[in-house]
């Protein structure tokens, strides 16, 4: 009964990624880039810069069209300074977190402190902590 029940495991484990295609898992970032890029640009539209600035950092080959990149250009959601270093997957002090979520993805985790001076974040990377407040991206610690 054990061996039996450990062959299917390892079949059902094997067999999964196959079943999800190539784009990974539902709910994935690569899977949210697909989505995004693939949409129109109506569809486009409807969605949260923040959302389509987390998808342009991972867009590989899924947006060979550039249709996030053109969202976020319509948008005038970065200035020139922030685009050029979002292309060289650079975070500057100064420049917006929607632009640092473009450059390097969402962060690992969100440590949030609201104050009355506004609202300061801690974004948890791999390779830094960044700091911002109201927005903008205020400090670094590597």
């Amino acid at each position: 009964m054990h061996r039996a029940r450990l062959r299917i495991a390892v079949t059902l484990a094997v067999a999964l990624p196959a079943s999800v295609g190539c784009y990974g898992i539902p709910g994935s970032p690569k899977w949210r880039v697909h989505e995004l890029a693939s949409m129109s640009p109506e569809e486009q539209a409807g969605q949260s810069t923040k959302a389509l600035a987390q998808a342009y950092a991972y867009r590989g080959n899924w947006d060979e069209a550039g249709t996030l990149r053109r969202e976020l250009e319509r948008r005038q959601a970065f200035t020139a300074e922030e685009w050029a270093l979002i292309d060289q997957h650079q975070v500057q002090i100064g420049m917006s977190v929607d632009a640092m979520y473009a450059s390097w993805g969402p962060p690992r985790k969100e440590n949030v402190s609201v104050t009355r001076g506004g609202r300061h974040v801690q974004h948890v990377y791999a390779r830094a902590y960044v700091y911002s407040e109201n927005g903008t991206v205020t400090s670094w610690q590597q």
